[in-house]
């Protein structure tokens, strides 16, 4: 048109400009608004407004910007246009300095329109904007209906004030699918499962009929062994629906039946599945893995070979878990070659998986070459090494390394802990043990449970020592319950101390004054040691 002489009138510009609305087409978009520049002395709104989408659309935000502040009238369409390309590109600020502006300059025919642009990008450091919005609309009386209450819910829930969200919802006059299933996301971003499931339950009461998204949202809420119920309930409510059972939301049930136990119902949507992806196998190895069924997670590995799909890195993290629990050496080696050769032999998640399944197939060896061979050593490393190293009799090495890693600044964990006690006891290392104990006391104060002094008072007990064992339970900072002063009195009547076995019934008793096992125990003490006269 250009070349044969012809000059395009606004209409041609607005439309070729409409073309333009994609990144690679910015350079021609330009070309466009500088010739139009040529050809009119002055761009009106609504020429204006199309330069402005046409830059916004492509990306770039500046040349939008340099196109807003030339125009002399500017519309609701021009504050709205340049409004959303900040908010879509992140800019919450600059787009609420416009949206406060707009406001000053009376421009109020379509606030509504904002709030909805702006509450889809606010994030939870942006509460405070968000609620001078819904402030804003309050004072403007913008009465709020569906999509502006919608939007304002959900604008709440990624802020994670779900108070706030709730109160918008309870307000409204008529309440749509969109409405509750902004009210469940909100819940659900707010990690609130239970009320999730209970407003999946009022939304059924009054008849509404749950989408796709809502049974996804359900699905998910329930993640726990109390929550098996509803999550059978839900998906009972699925199956008498006319929704298709698709990819996404057969992967969400077989998550659900995991975290809530029910294995056999997981593997049942499993093998029911017309089509799996990686997230379909994976869920189900780890599913095996978490209930230590390590045949079945390598059977589910096999398939999901045979079916072409590639394993990642949670694939091996899985099946490795599950092989452990197997203790068979040879399949480790099997994985371990598989792995190499995968990509994943620098990964060091994957290593500390192996040192584990190595520690517990008893190859102490090859735990301690993957031990030596990590970057970052973790404290599932370092208590998988160490627990190899007590459990298969390399007790003073287990000590060093364990002394090694608290001069490290690892946190301790009770299991690495235990080990080594459980390792002093069965080696006779009973002082060696009292030295650990109390270094590591001293060291790590904060990090001790009951269970460590409970194991120090098994120790102790279990040599003859029992007035260290006493000591133990007069300084522990946790109340001394029934199964220790048990402990104590039984150990009494082995060594034939009968004051300290009256002692420890004494407090036995005051605990549970109906303990007829104390009774028995300090009755045959007492007739043991008369035996003995």
């Amino acid at each position: 048109m250009i070349e044969r002489g012809m000059i395009p009138d606004k209409a041609a510009f607005i439309s070729i400009l409409s073309a333009c609305e994609k990144p690679e087409a910015l350079e021609l978009g330009r070309s466009i608004h500088a010739k139009a520049l040529e050809t009119m002395t002055v761009l009106d709104t609504g020429l204006s407004n199309a330069l402005l989408t046409m830059y916004g659309r492509c990306g770039s935000i500046g040349s939008a910007e340099n196109v807003f502040k030339h125009i002399r009238e500017k519309s609701t369409t021009s504050w709205s246009a340049l409004i959303s390309f900040h908010a879509q590109n992140g800019n919450v600020d600059h787009a609420f300095e416009l949206f406060q502006r707009m406001y000053i300059d009376d421009v109020k025919t379509d606030i509504a329109r904002f709030v909805g642009v702006l509450s889809t990008c606010i994030v939870e450091s942006k509460l405070g904007i968000g609620r001078l919005i819904h402030w804003l609309l309050i004072d403007s009386a913008v009465e709020v209906a569906s999509v502006l209450g919608n939007a304002l819910v959900s604008m709440y829930g990624k802020c994670r004030s779900v108070t706030d969200a709730k109160w918008v919802f309870d307000s409204l006059s008529k309440i749509d699918i969109v409405a509750w299933t902004s009210m469940l996301a909100a819940y659900a971003q707010h990690g609130d499962s239970t009320a999730v499931v209970n407003l999946y339950y009022e939304m059924q009461s009054k008849g509404v009929k749950p989408d796709k998204f809502v049974y996804s949202l359900a699905v998910a809420a329930c993640n726990t062994p109390e929550m098996l119920y509803d999550g059978k309930n839900v998906h009972a409510c699925i199956n008498q629906s006319n929704i298709e059972v698709d990819l996404v939301l057969a992967n969400a049930l077989i998550n659900m039946y995991g975290k809530c136990g029910s294995v056999v119902s997981a593997r049942q949507v499993f093998d029911n599945m017309s089509e799996r992806d990686l997230f379909s196998f994976n869920s189900m190895i780890v599913t095996h893995a978490q209930f230590s069924q390590g045949n079945e997670a390598l059977q589910t590995f096999q398939q999901m070979q045979v079916e072409g799909i590639e394993p990642d890195r949670v694939s091996y993290l899985g099946v490795l878990s599950a092989s452990s629990t197997l203790s068979d050496l040879n399949i480790g080696k099997m994985f371990h070659a598989m792995v190499s050769n995968g990509g994943f032999k620098r990964d060091d998640a994957v290593a500390t998986a192996f040192l584990n399944m190595y520690s517990k197939c008893g190859s102490v060896q090859c735990a301690w070459r993957i031990f030596q061979s990590l970057l970052e050593r973790g404290i599932v490393a370092w208590t998988s090494i160490i627990t190899a190293l007590a459990d298969h009799g390399h007790t003073r090495r287990a000590l060093k390394l364990f002394d090694l890693m608290v001069d490290e600044g690892i946190d301790l964990n009770e299991l690495s802990f235990v080990s080594v006690l459980s390792a002093c006891s069965r080696a006779g290392l009973i002082d060696q043990a009292l030295v650990f104990f109390q270094k590591t006391n001293r060291a790590n104060k904060a990090a001790f449970r009951s269970s460590h002094f409970n194991c120090m008072l098994d120790l102790v007990t279990r040599s003859g020592r029992l007035g260290e064992a006493e000591t133990f339970l007069s300084v522990s900072p946790y109340q001394p319950g029934v199964v220790d002063w048990m402990t104590l009195l039984s150990a009494s009547k082995i060594c034939n101390d009968v004051q300290r076995g009256r002692r420890a019934a004494y407090y036995l008793m005051e605990l549970d004054e109906d303990c007829t096992a104390a009774y028995l125990l300090l009755a045959n003490a007492y007739a043991f040691a008369d035996a003995s006269l």
